[in-house]
């Protein structure tokens, strides 16, 4: 029976002591909610500060001014174009509807005025296509089927192996390495003077994926029927953000002429020639997506308007190309005013074909407004938890509330349990 006994008194003090601790969780609740509220400010802060670090694309003004006092905005113009074919870049739509290299000839030179009307020594406007005291860059995306073929010795006999791939080409123009920070596994990026035009760039997955190596700069490749000269490999951002919107797709990077041409050739549209006088082209003109521009900028929001005042035939009310300030473009108001109201963005960027990093930095921002709201869910609660603590630590005697605990039987006084079993 003492064993039974002993059974007994055990599982009621084990019984007591759940409760008694059943109850201290329930009455100290506010000591759970700052812990989640912690809990929730602490990852959010972390997450936050890693899809901010990872966008340093966007950030390139401070690079820019490396420690000088002028102040630059980096700043971004998208505009349209007509697309007949996935495997042929746009071709512009219309007069002051699109951007060609004609117009960005123009834009050159509206902003070369600019910036040098804003220098102490006043100068006449350079009529110079290269800017002088800023920088920009352009270029355009499209799909193309290329090949490699590589050549072997079977049995004594040089042999060749071909193998076909898809990929996207960025024809790019301009300074495109200075707005797009790479890291190099190979070689370098398109040299600024082109003095081959069928020079290239590849992604690490296309080198991967043709060579099984990454050394590949002077191999050569066929893509939109030329031999191309590989001069550099890149390594792609593999970020969530960046797999998503495109990080792993097999990549060119060629110069934005070369394409041009070939266009103004007829390549794109199977007419390669010229025409009965035997020297106009039959093609046309490619359009340019994505126009990028860094602005020295004395005035905060001056540069953008410098921009769109430089820009051909632009409507403030029906504006036909979207302007995008990359610099502050991660600023709490900037994320709210792009995420709300809900839809308003794609009613606004209907029909324009964003680039991949573009693509990046708006998921980026669209992730960035539900991080920020969890954010100050999490702040608003750590807020009520320590509002509950400090009412609860105001009470008398300056403590919290305690559990009375039952009294244990053993511990009655006798006159006490004799009173109690009248």
């Amino acid at each position: 029976m003492g064993i039974i006994n002993w059974i007994k008194d055990y599982w009621r003090d084990i019984r007591k002591s759940t409760g008694k601790t059943f109850k201290n969780v329930v009455l100290t609740a506010h000591f759970w909610v700052i812990l989640i509220a912690l809990g929730l400010i602490i990852s959010m802060s972390v997450m936050i500060f890693g899809t901010l670090s990872a966008r340093k694309d966007q950030n390139m003004a401070e690079y820019w001014k490396n420690g000088g006092k002028t102040e630059y905005r980096q700043l971004s113009v998208f505009a349209k174009g007509n697309r007949t074919d996935i495997y042929a870049p746009i071709v512009p739509l219309g007069e002051n509807q699109s951007l060609s290299k004609k117009e960005i000839t123009d834009i050159r030179k509206e902003l070369q005025g600019t910036v040098d009307s804003g220098k102490t020594i006043k100068k006449k406007a350079s009529t110079e296509v290269k800017p002088t005291g800023w920088n920009d860059c352009y270029s355009t995306v499209f799909k193309a089927n290329g090949s490699y073929t590589k050549w072997m010795m079977i049995n004594g006999e040089n042999k060749s192996a071909k193998k076909d791939f898809e990929a996207e080409v960025v024809a790019v123009g301009g300074d495109f390495q200075s707005f797009h920070p790479f890291e190099y596994l190979d070689g370098g990026f398109l040299p600024l003077e082109e003095s081959d035009p069928n020079q290239i760039v590849i992604n690490d997955e296309l080198a991967w994926t043709l060579f099984k190596s990454y050394s590949v700069s002077g191999q050569r490749i066929q893509i939109l029927g030329e031999d191309m000269t590989i001069v550099g490999v890149v390594r792609e951002k593999k970020t969530k953000i960046d797999r998503i919107t495109g990080s792993e797709t097999l990549r060119v990077f060629c110069y934005f002429s070369t394409v041009d041409e070939l266009s103004q050739k007829g390549y794109f549209s199977g007419d390669m020639g010229t025409g009965e006088d035997g020297s106009t082209p039959v093609g046309s003109p490619i359009a340019v997506s994505c126009y990028e521009a860094m602005l020295p900028e004395a005035v905060r929001g001056v540069a953008k308007t410098d921009i769109i005042n430089a820009l051909p035939g632009y409507n403030m009310n029906e504006p036909q190309y979207r302007v995008v300030s990359n610099t502050g473009r991660f600023r709490v108001d900037k994320v709210y005013d792009l995420n709300m109201p809900v839809g308003e963005f794609e009613n606004k960027t209907t029909g324009y074909e964003f680039p991949y990093w573009e693509k990046a930095s708006i998921l980026a921002t669209q992730r960035l407004f539900l991080m920020e709201a969890a954010l100050l869910v999490g702040i608003v609660l750590l807020i009520i938890g320590i509002i509950i603590m400090i009412l609860r630590l105001r009470k008398p005697g300056g403590k919290l509330d305690q559990v009375e605990e039952e009294p244990n039987e053993d511990e009655i006084p006798d006159e006490v349990a004799i009173e109690m079993t009248r």
